[in-house]
Formats: C-alpha cells, structure tokens, sequence
C-alpha cells in the first residue's frame, strides 16, 4: 500500500485524499516498532543497575533498621534526637554507596558476552568487583556520592530519624500530618473523619500501613493521642515542668487499628509496672529502676518496617542512574568520577552565589 499523490491544488498543498494514520503503511510501522526495540535493547544496560540500585539501597537502610532494633535497641522515640538522626546519616550513606557499587557491578555484569564460559564470566565479575572497589580507596570520591546520596534523600522528603524502628509510645516513622489534640479527651467526628483521609494517604504513623485491605470496615485508623496520655502524665509530673509550666502538648496521628492494639498492650503492661513500683517502700525504690512509660515501646519492641517501601528509595535510582547513564565502560568501571566531582563543584557553586546574596541583602539591609 503506497501513498496516494496528486497535483497541487494551487496552494502549494498536496491533497492526498486521506488522512495522516491512513497512509502510514504497515512498513512504515514495522520500522518504527523495530527502532523502539532497538531502543530498549540499547537502554537494558541502564534499566537493570537501575533497579539494582533501589534494591540495594532499600536493604541497606533495612539492615540498619534491624540492627538499631535488635542489637543497639534503639527506636524514633530515642532521645536526645540526634542519636537516631545522626544514625540515620549514616545509614542514607552507606546505602548510597551501596547503590553506586552495586550499579558498577551489575552493568558490568550484564554487558558480559552471553557465549564466554562461566570460568571466563566468574574471572570478568572478578575483576569488576575489584574495579569497583578501588574508588573506595578513594576517600573524597566516596564522601561525594554519600554526600549526593544525602541531598537527593531529603529532596525526596526522608527523615534521617525515620529509619530507626518505630517506637510504639513516641512519633512513628511515618508520621506527617496531624491534629492538635487536647489531653483526655477523644477525637470528635470531625477529627476522626480527618485522620482517616490523613490515614489513607500517609498511612499509619507507626507501620505505615494505609489498610488498602480494610475497605468496608467502619475504623481503619485511630486518633492516636501522641505522646499517649500515660506518658503525658508521667512526663508531667517531672517537678522542672511543673515549676516551669511547660507541659507537654499532644496531637492527633493517624493510627492502624493493629499498631492501636499493640500500643494499648504494651502501655498497660508498663503502667502495672509504674504502679507496682509506686507502691514499693522508699528503701527498695533505691535500687529498682523507675519504668520510663516514654521508652517501653521502643527497643526491641520497636515496629521493624525495613520492608515497607517509601518514595524516599529511589535515591538509589538516582545514584545509579548518576553511575551508569550515558557514561563510556571505562568510565563506569572508574566510578564516574568525573560527573561527581562535577555535582560536586556545581552544589559549591550555588552555595557561593547564595551566601554572597545573602551577604549583600544583609549589607543593604544595613
């Protein structure tokens, strides 16, 4: 089927006498359907450190969480606050890195000749390792990537505290919007209404749950008193904010109805154990320690939620694509120092601008 031409019409027009999607032949389609797949062909080596990268920032930032709960018995509700931030920095680098070696690796290994023998392929990943690994010798390289790593997770709005396990009786990692809440006193309808659209969209505060599964049940999340009324009053009762008047104020968090359940459990097993030792005489107060209602949900009662993904993942998308795209083999193999150190004197050039700016607002200011 060809195209169909006539005379000009006087206009300088071609009036072919159908329309566009009309003569587009089915050789014309071929070709473009053959373009696209040499296309995606060409883009496969990109696509698969891609996803490498996610992965492996994801389980490095779960490790972390598994390990702040299990071994350094540590939660959101840690305090001072900087513990659990200065932990989740840590964490943002390593699973950058993680995601840069990782995307190094698997571009080297998926660009490996299918026909060499597996002796040839193992020797070939062998020295990809080995490639990769160098520029952690590198030192300034390395804090380059941590450093993007960093900027590109808070400009996906993670929370450095929120990769610790999330503590039952303070903030949970998922926490966003909320109400303000007045001790004692349960959320009104309206309130109620609006923590389940806060709910739904953010999820619950402590899993992150947004009870997808619940559809048809009358509550699927809580008005979560935070900090809870028991740990208010205990808190309260420390003789410095009650000479001072600095009480503690509570808001309303979204709450699934089995993280409710489990915070309920846990607070009034702690409460007994608040009461019990009230009860004791001073002598045997001396050597007993006091419960502390603010940390009984932390620990290793803490909620583990390594495996729920957050937006804040795709840093390591980001890293890898930094890594492998449009960049030459040798290049990748070399860590793509180039274009970090390229970042690099980018973000060094924009704080300059800003702080002569700021500099020259203040002196006419003045």
């Amino acid at each position: 089927m060809g195209y169909e031409n006539d005379s000009n019409n006087g206009s300088g027009a071609v009036n072919t006498g159908t329309s566009w999607s009309q003569q587009l032949s089915l050789h014309d389609l071929k070709g473009c359907l053959y373009e696209l797949q040499k296309e995606l062909r060409s883009r496969k080596d990109l696509l698969i450190p891609t996803f490498v990268g996610v992965f492996a920032f994801g389980s490095t930032l779960a490790t972390s969480t598994l390990i702040q709960q299990r071994l350094l018995r540590m939660s959101t509700g840690t305090r001072p606050r900087f513990i659990p931030s200065s932990v989740g920095i840590l964490s943002v680098s390593a699973a950058s890195l993680a995601s840069h070696y990782g995307a190094i690796y698997s571009y080297g290994a998926t660009t490996s000749k299918k026909e060499t023998k597996i002796a040839d392929q193992y020797k070939h990943y062998k020295n990809i390792v080995a490639t990769s690994i160098e520029p952690t010798l590198d030192m300034r390289h390395s804090l380059r990537v941590a450093f993007v790593g960093l900027i590109v997770f808070k400009l996906m709005a993670g929370r450095f505290w929120a990769v610790a396990p999330s503590s039952f009786t303070s903030l949970g990692s998922f926490a966003r919007a909320s109400l303000p809440a007045s001790s004692n006193s349960y959320a009104s309808s309206s309130q109620r209404e609006a923590i389940e659209r806060i709910g739904s969209l953010s999820g619950c505060h402590t899993c992150g749950s947004r009870m997808l599964f619940s559809i048809g049940k009358k509550v699927s999340f809580h008005a979560d008193h935070m900090p809870p009324n028991a740990v208010v009053k205990q808190m309260n009762e420390n003789w410095f904010r009650k000479k001072s008047g600095m009480f503690v104020k509570q808001r309303f968090y979204p709450q699934c109805t089995n993280c409710s359940g489990i915070q309920g459990g846990i607070l009034a097993s702690a409460s007994n154990e608040l009461k019990k030792f009230k009860s004791t005489n001073s002598l045997a107060k001396l050597s007993a320690k006091k419960p502390n209602l603010w940390r009984s949900g932390g620990g290793k009662l803490a909620h583990f939620h390594g495996l729920r993904f957050r937006i804040s993942h795709l840093t390591g998308a980001v890293i890898a694509s930094l890594t492998v795209y449009d960049a030459t083999p040798k290049e990748i193999e070399d860590g793509n120092k180039s274009r970090f150190s390229y970042i690099e004197e980018t973000i060094r050039s924009m704080c300059d601008r800003a702080q002569i700016f700021c500099t020259n607002q203040f002196s006419s200011d003045r």
